[in-house]
This record gives C-alpha cells, sequence and structure tokens, in this order.
C-alpha cells in the first residue's frame, strides 16, 4: 500500500528533528540557524557520548521556541511515556512555557493531523493538564507528567525524569524589567549554578538522562561560564546575532541590531546578543568590590548614622530618559550604607512627596536633602521647603553644584567600593546592575545619585539657601516648569541661567 502524504510527514517528521521544526512552525518564520540547531541536537542525541547539550543563543533569536517548545514535543510524540522537566527562574515563568506548549497540542492542525492520539481528553483529567503538569495520552502510569514546570525553588522530592531542559535559569524575573533590563545579581546567579549542580540525581538515569541548558550570557562566571569551565560532558552550540557581517536571523538586520544597541548600551548588547560579557578587569567597578547586606546583617552602630538624601530629578517624561533618583545613604566613619534607590518616572509633586517620605524614615539623624543646582532642580528645592513646612520636618536642603562633570563625579565612587567603605543593602538590582555596566550601559542615574553623596557630605560647593515661601510670591511649582520646559537651549546650552531669570521674573510679578 502507498504511503499516504500524511504518513510521510509523520514518518520524517520523528525521524528529523530538522524537519519536525520546519512542519510545526506555523506562523513561518525559521532561519538556518534553526536548521542547524536541530541537526546539532539530534546528532548529540543519537550519536554523542552523553545527552548534554549547552546551547548560546542572542536575546530574541526564538531560542524558547525551538528549544523548550518544539524540541520537548518531538521528544513526545516519539516516545509519548517521556517524562521531561522544564525549568526557569520562577515557576510562573516555567508554567507560561508548559501553557505553551499544552496550547499547542490542543490546536496545531499538523499536531492534531499527524498525532492525533497523543492529544488528551482533559474531561475528568483537569489536574493532570495544567500549567505546571501536562499529560499527553500514553500507555504508561507515572506520577510524573509529560510536561512538569519547575522554578530554582520549587520542591521536587521524589520525582524523576528522562529530561531536563533549563531555560534562562539566570535571568532577571519578569517583574524587574521596565524600559531597562536589569543584571541578576550575584545571589540569583549563583542560585542558579547551584540548582544546575544538584539537578542530576532528578534524571531517571544519571549518566544517559538528558540536561540541557540553554540561554545567554549575562556576565562572566555566570551558568553558561560555569558548565563549559566545569562540564566537559556537555557538547557547546554558541551563536551570535552578527556573524560573518550578517544577522543569523531574519528579523536582525543592522538598523535594528543598532537600535537595540543605543536602547540597552554597549555592555548589555555585547553579553546578550554577541555571547561576550565584559570582563571583570575592564570594569570600573569589579563585581567583588559590591558589597551587599541585609538589614539584620549590617555590621554598624545606626545610632552614630548620619543620613543624607541625594535627588537626581529627570524633566523629562519620555520612556528613555533618565529616571529621577532619589538615594538614601548613611554616613558612619568614612563608610557608606546605601539604604534606599528609589528611581522612576515621577512628577514634581511625587518626587518632593518620595523625599519627606525618606527624612520620615529617621528625622532626627536625617542631616540634609541634597539637590543638584541647575533650572528645574533648583526650583524643586525651592517648593520643597513649604512640604517640610506644611509637615512639621524642617531639614537645610543643599544646591549642589560642582564643576566636574557627571563621569568623573562617578569615577571618584571607585576607591570607596575598592576600599569595601561602601555598603548596599540586599535589592538594589538596577544599583548594582548599573554599576557593573558602566561605563559602557546606557544609564547612570542611579549611580550618580550615589556620587552625589560624596560631593554632599564633604560639601564640595554646597550652596545653602535661606528658606522661601513660594506661594507667597504668586507662583507656583507647575508654572515654573511649565516656563523652563518652554525655553530651548541656547547654543552654548546655558539653561541654569534662563531657569533663573524665569525664576526672577515670576518672583517680581508676584
Amino acid at each position: 500500500m502507498a504511503e499516504s502524504e500524511l504518513e510521510k510527514r509523520k514518518r520524517l517528521a520523528e525521524a528529523s528533528l530538522p524537519y519536525f521544526f520546519r512542519l510545526i512552525q506555523d506562523d513561518g518564520y525559521i532561519d538556518q540557524v534553526h536548521i542547524d540547531l536541530g541537526f546539532f541536537i539530534q546528532g548529540e542525541i543519537e550519536h554523542g557520548d552523553t545527552s548534554r547539550v549547552l546551547l548560546i543563543m542572542p536575546r530574541g533569536s526564538y531560542k524558547t521556541t525551538f528549544i523548550t517548545k518544539f524540541f520537548p514535543l518531538w521528544l513526545a510524540v516519539k516516545n509519548p511515556n517521556v517524562r521531561i522537566l522544564i525549568v526557569s527562574n520562577t515557576q510562573p515563568n516555567a508554567k507560561q512555557k508548559v501553557s505553551e506548549i499544552r496550547q499547542m497540542i490542543m490546536d496545531n492542525a499538523m499536531i492534531n493531523a499527524l498525532w492525533p492520539e497523543i492529544v488528551p481528553n482533559v474531561r475528568g483529567r483537569i489536574d493532570r493538564w495544567s500549567d505546571v503538569s501536562a499529560t499527553i495520552q500514553r500507555t504508561g502510569t507515572y506520577s510524573e507528567g509529560t510536561f512538569e514546570a519547575a522554578g530554582l525553588r520549587t520542591t521536587l522530592t521524589g520525582r524523576h525524569y528522562d529530561w531536563i531542559i533549563e531555560d534562562d535559569t539566570v535571568a532577571p524575573d519578569l517583574d524587574d524589567i521596565d524600559k531597562e533590563i536589569v543584571m541578576p545579581s550575584r545571589d540569583d546567579i549563583n542560585q542558579a549554578i547551584g540548582w544546575h549542580k544538584l539537578a542530576t540525581p532528578l534524571l531517571i538515569d544519571a549518566y544517559k538522562g538528558g540536561r540541557v541548558v540553554v540561554g545567554t550570557r549575562w556576565c562572566h562566571e555566570d551558568l553558561i561560564e560555569y558548565v563549559e569551565k566545569n562540564e566537559p560532558t556537555y557538547a557547546v552550540f554558541s551563536r551570535k546575532a552578527v556573524e560573518d557581517g550578517k544577522p543569523i536571523v531574519s528579523k536582525f538586520d543592522m538598523r535594528a541590531l543598532e537600535d537595540i544597541k543605543q536602547s540597552l548600551g554597549s555592555y548589555m548588547f555585547s553579553a546578550l546578543y554577541l555571547n561576550e560579557p565584559l570582563r571583570p578587569d575592564q570594569m570600573l567597578f569589579r563585581p567583588e568590590w559590591i558589597i551587599e547586606m541585609d538589614v539584620s546583617e549590617f555590621p554598624y552602630d545606626e545610632e552614630e548614622m548620619k543620613w543624607i538624601i541625594t535627588i537626581d530629578p529627570a524633566i523629562s517624561e519620555r520612556n528613555e530618559a533618565c529616571d529621577t533618583v532619589l538615594l538614601r545613604a548613611g554616613h558612619f566613619e568614612n563608610r557608606i550604607w546605601v539604604d534606599v534607590c528609589d528611581d522612576g518616572h515621577y512628577t514634581p509633586q511625587q518626587t518632593i512627596t518620595k523625599a519627606l517620605d525618606l527624612i520620615e524614615l529617621d528625622p532626627d539623624r536625617t542631616k540634609w536633602v541634597s539637590v543638584e543646582s541647575v533650572a528645574y532642580q533648583k526650583a524643586l528645592g525651592m517648593f520643597m521647603r513649604d512640604e517640610m513646612m506644611r509637615r512639621g520636618v524642617i531639614k537645610p536642603i543643599q544646591q549642589l553644584k560642582t564643576r566636574t562633570n557627571k563621569d568623573v563625579r562617578i569615577q571618584g565612587l571607585q576607591p570607596y567600593f575598592e576600599r569595601g567603605q561602601i555598603v548596599l543593602r540586599s535589592g538594589l538590582k538596577k544599583l548594582v546592575s548599573q554599576l557593573l555596566q558602566y561605563p559602557y550601559g546606557r544609564l547612570v542615574d542611579c549611580i550618580d545619585a550615589l556620587a552625589m553623596q560624596l560631593d554632599s557630605y564633604n560639601g564640595f560647593k554646597v550652596k545653602k539657601e535661606k528658606p522661601k515661601e513660594a506661594e507667597k510670591f504668586g507662583v507656583t511649582l507647575e508654572d515654573v516648569l511649565q516656563r523652563i520646559q518652554r525655553e530651548k537651549f541656547n547654543k552654548r546650552g546655558n539653561l541654569a541661567r534662563r531657569g533663573s531669570s524665569m525664576l526672577s521674573t515670576g518672583l517680581r510679578r508676584g
């Protein structure tokens, strides 16, 4: 009997992972790199010494689609009794991947046409068809599902699998990502490495069981570097976003990649798209110099602490612009304890409210608030005094005016970190991320707010002004800001002088 077209496709798909990739990629998006990836994985499974593969691909190259979604499906159609664990940095992220596999099994026309026998009848089996554990139709009876999801903190006692796929276990939690990609902390990286080292007992066969590690580079000594250095049984497939002057995937044209580089900064672009994270000897602030502690571990006497709040406001609300940053730090015997680093697109009133909230955390030991002295910031300080009087919390407001540019100011932090004189409260991820990326990162607003602490504490070019009640002059903060925004920079960029002149005009009118 002649083989039908469907039977032929089914036979070829089960025999060839690259063919399976082409067959079920229903939106038509597939590049040569994905075909190469299929040949590599299948070759290692069928001809390698062990089923261990390390796959390093750039961000946005559809690596999760092909490796964490299509590849497990291929294993399942070939062997419906297979048990696969899909691991991500958090269980919700892993559950999302299992959810996409479930949706494909139920909705993909090719899966339903060629392998209808695996599509489950979910009536009465809801507990085995969830984002945590999804089970296809199979002949064996097991406590594990066909596809199971786990985060790095998920308890898996007594469970065993044929395959473990670790997909981007070193990655920032999705809740931490807005306009800026924040680097994972050292604790995040160590947790991913620790989970990886202890995962082998979860395999049914510790030697023949399959292990897949897939991700992008973040920094030196991340999980990918650990596997490359310490586990030679892993076969490595590594591709960059641009090879031989050409993008490896069609959606990465050179103009798009240049836009991505401008958006992320050269550090993140080099790591996430070119697999080349910055070497420690290229960093101004080396990872080993950055000390993070929980409040319970704080070794200094808080009774002797002098708290300073520095504010680096940003007038623009555009998403790509810098954030307003409010940073609270305690100074004690030439040491700095950074307690709060709050950043966002805040309105002037929100900035003032947040500043006063920080003062009220410890009003007795808060010495002053420092605001950089240029037009908008100068107006902000003036109106902050009114809110202080309304709340009954009066603190000096320092107008910081320095002759040094921002980079020189930031570089002044380096010896303090090298000597271990700056300690950060655990969880200040954006501040740590900007320190590690400097000077190749896109943003430096958090670091600059920290650098302002040195100028403020040392009294460098500090101008203290007598309190004034702005409202009695008949000018509001909104009036001041609107007029500043209407002003344009002259050829010399002398916005500060114009802002001061405008303020004087408003006061005279009052």
